[in-house]
């Protein structure tokens, strides 16, 4: 009865339907699920999980009445290999031996759908268990070697391995939340610098660009502020975490941004790469915006970004050879820049190039540091009187280097619900704000998004992905342009809480998510009237 209740649970069928299952499952996952619940259930393993099961259920009750975030479950997982062979039969224990990750995926998704189905916890997520597999009386069974060449499964050592790797170790601390682990990685970011909640939306996109280095959409930066001294010290602080990056800080040194394509006196043609290019995957840092007007670079750049095409110089080639064309690869890289720039300017030249810029970058990462004047002083403060800045930082650069490294190619794919929220959100905004949104938005919000999800460890971008994107860019167009009659929430820029930051910033994500669900509905029309399905 506890299978067919199990199946119940996983599949969405009745006691009934299970007979016809093969018409609608994969016969052979099936199967393989079937073999180890068998076993699961016989060996009195089942019975365990669901004592355990009400004691975490407790603690997460008492979590959420302290508003906390809990602990993953952890369930010990006992093999023993001869009771494997006789309760469930060769086929479950053959995957073991010779696929051990395949057949840890299904024990997981067996321990964690009939812990969900045995407790009253319906949206208990698959990252909120994990396993410990531990198997028994593997000397009795045929194994393979390590000397025999391609051929690999499980074998027998005599001693302890231990190894923690990065992502663990921050998986560790991973909560219940779909934006807390995220908002501690890039809070983080200069840590030494400045306090985690300073600056906070600039820390959040750059990180957030470095987890999309591997993409074919490179997420293009532009901050902008009276002051951008601050925007210099993190651009500088986080192009060092990308796998690869190129300063284009001279231009008169470094020559064209492109490349430069030119026939030698032998009659060879050359091809000599520009920041733009040596900078793929990775970040091309430019530093101050405004130093590229005088050479008339800001055309060339912005022409790169608009077409995602990096065209290489030809003048200056040389007579020998025959006319060249300019040549154009790929833009792989993602460029990064900062512009003084102040929004009561009354410059109208000022004004028709941040439009320009804003419809190129999308909405820029606004600077301002008057708010976090005080939060900054104390830290500096703090650390003069205890000597606090020669401590080790809970993530380290070369720690955080390594997991962008390891998240950066994880493929995903977006969820309907996502998608419903990028597109209702751009068509809401043009009609009630048309001069504020570029047109463009919408593949640099699914950039974003699924930039999130890589850093939340997921391979899909769910609605709440969305949601912590487009509180960035609420909070950027609200200092950029002002209050309009549907403005959110009034934002507390400085985060300045008695809470901890992935605290705070859980809390006021969930709000904006209320208000942004209201804000799509309301003026998007009822075509998005159903897309947030996973609430």
């Amino acid at each position: 009865m506890a299978a067919l209740g199990w199946l119940s649970y996983e599949f969405g069928i009745t006691h009934q339907e299970c007979a016809s299952i093969k018409a609608y499952i994969p016969l052979m996952q099936l199967k393989l699920q079937e073999d180890f619940l068998k076993y699961f259930d016989q060996s009195g393993q089942l019975q365990k999980l669901q004592n355990m099961g009400h004691k975490y259920e407790k603690l997460l009750t008492k979590w959420q009445k302290r508003k906390e975030y809990g602990k993953p479950f952890r369930f010990p997982v006992d093999i023993d290999l001869k009771s494997l062979l006789e309760l469930s039969g060769p086929q479950f224990l053959r995957l073991l031996l010779h696929e051990p990750l395949r057949a840890t995926s299904v024990i997981h998704r067996v321990v964690h759908t009939s812990l969900a189905s045995l407790l009253s916890v319906p949206d208990l997520q698959l990252e909120q268990v994990q396993v410990i597999i531990r198997l028994h009386s593997i000397s009795s069974i045929p194994i393979y070697h390590p000397h025999v060449s391609g051929v690999g499964g499980i074998m027998l050592l005599n001693g302890i391995l231990i190894a923690m790797t990065t992502p663990i170790k921050y998986s560790e601390i991973s909560v219940n939340s779909p934006w807390a682990f995220v908002t501690a990685i890039c809070s983080y970011l200069a840590v030494d610098l400045y306090p985690t909640s300073a600056f906070f939306p600039l820390k959040y996109g750059l990180i957030l660009s470095i987890a999309n280095q591997a993409s074919n959409i490179p997420i293009a930066i532009l901050a902008v502020g009276e002051d951008t001294s601050v925007a210099s010290h993190l651009m500088n602080r986080a192009c060092y975490l990308a796998h690869r990056h190129q300063t284009f800080s001279c231009p008169a040194v470094s020559g064209p941004i492109g490349g430069v394509a030119r026939w030698d006196e032998k009659g060879y043609r050359w091809f000599e790469a520009g920041p733009l290019i040596l900078a793929a995957p990775g970040v091309c840092y430019l530093g101050d915006w405004s130093k590229f007007k005088q050479r008339n670079l800001q055309s060339t750049i912005l022409s790169a970004l608009e077409s995602g095409q990096v065209s290489f110089d030809t003048q200056g080639s040389g007579p020998v050879g025959p006319t060249l064309s300019a040549p154009t690869f790929p833009l792989r890289c993602a460029v990064w820049t900062y512009w003084s720039w102040a929004s009561h300017s009354r410059k109208q030249a000022d004004q028709a190039h941040f439009h320009t810029l804003v419809n190129v970058f999308g909405i820029p990462f606004v600077v301002d540091d008057k708010n976090e004047t005080e939060n900054v002083a104390s830290q500096i403060l703090a650390q003069a009187m205890d000597g606090s800045d020669k401590k080790e930082p809970i993530i380290t650069n070369s720690e955080l280097r390594e997991y962008l490294a390891m998240i950066a190619n994880q493929p995903v794919t977006i969820s309907k619900e996502a998608s419903q929220l990028i597109r209702g959100y751009f068509v809401a905004s043009r009609r009630v704000r048309p001069n504020c949104l570029p047109v463009g938005a919408v593949s640099t919000i699914a950039a974003l998004s699924e930039a999130h999800a890589r850093l939340a460890r997921r391979d899909t971008v769910l609605y709440a992905d969305v949601v912590a994107v487009l509180y960035l860019y609420e909070t950027a167009i609200l200092k950029l342009f002002g209050q309009c009659y549907v403005s959110p929430p009034p934002f507390n820029s400085s985060y300045q809480s008695e809470l901890p930051l992935p605290i705070q910033m859980h809390n006021r994500l969930e709000e904006f998510s209320s208000w942004i669900d209201n804000y799509v509905r309301s003026l998007a029309g009822s075509n998005f009237s159903y897309f947030n399905n996973e609430e």
